[in-house]
């Protein structure tokens, strides 16, 4: 399993680079590349912090605010070692599934079979790219 510690310092330095004006810089975490993407709300938020984890096959591992950093952290470290052990959370229901039983994407969103079937198909096809 990734040491969680390595995933942490990458989050820290995607912070740090936001700080510096880069939008979306690149981790490299036990071999595999991550974009890294965190943006801090207004001090009126609820949820102040936004952490999004993306891969190279432009695969969203996370996208969520947090009210905590900690927290932020604490997600983009479960949702990295799941992900390197072979499973992704469903962006519908937000249950873990394999890698190989994705049964659809919409953009960077992937989703198991019943949310799949049950509602975003018809998601999909009515989608205008024009």
């Amino acid at each position: 399993m990734i040491n969680a510690n390595e995933i942490i310092k990458s989050i820290d330095q995607a912070v740090e680079a936001r700080k510096n004006g880069s939008d979306f810089p690149h981790a490299i975490i036990n071999g595999k590349e991550y974009i890294i993407h965190y943006y801090e709300r207004g001090p009126k938020a609820p949820a102040k912090h936004e952490l999004c984890i993306w891969d190279t096959k432009e695969r969203s591992l996370l996208q969520q605010s947090f009210t905590t950093m900690e927290a932020a952290k604490n997600a983009g470290v479960e949702r990295i070692q799941k992900y390197d052990q072979g499973y992704i959370c469903c962006c519908g229901c937000g249950e873990y599934i394999k890698l190989e039983d994705i049964a659809g994407n919409i953009f960077a969103g992937q989703y198991c079979k019943e949310c799949w079937e049950n509602k975003y198909r018809a998601v999909e096809a009515n989608m205008n790219y024009d």
